[in-house]
């Protein structure tokens, strides 16, 4: 009679963090996890487990910000749209009629915000 031993490597428990990776479009912004700097967009970390609050700054647009619950051993992805400048040239339709002309001029103007 023959025997075989078979020998298998036992699995690793899963990791005790979790991963939070932040993505910006466009890329670049200052990345915050409960309030400490972890690196410029797009960057991933390691977190303890439990509500993490993830914030993004982008010089010349509003910053975002999100809460975030993880567990341990999966992976988050969280992303931002930097959309809207905070100042800058806002273009605003206007449109003009000269009394008694009978003419108009309808175009755009800007105004800083």
């Amino acid at each position: 009679m023959t025997w075989k031993l078979r020998i298998e490597e036992e699995q690793p428990p899963p990791p005790e963090k979790a991963t939070i990776c932040v993505i910006t479009h466009p890329t670049g912004a200052k990345v915050y996890i409960d309030g400490q700097y972890v690196g410029n967009s797009d960057v991933c970390t390691s977190v303890d487990p439990g509500t993490h609050t993830v914030r993004a700054e982008l010089e010349g647009y509003e910053p975002k910000q999100t809460t975030i619950t993880c567990e341990k051993g999966k992976s988050y992805t969280v992303e931002f749209d930097f959309t809207k400048p905070t100042t800058g040239v806002n273009w605003v339709p206007i449109a003009i009629a000269l009394a008694g002309l009978g003419t108009a001029f309808v175009g755009m103007m800007y105004m800083e915000r």
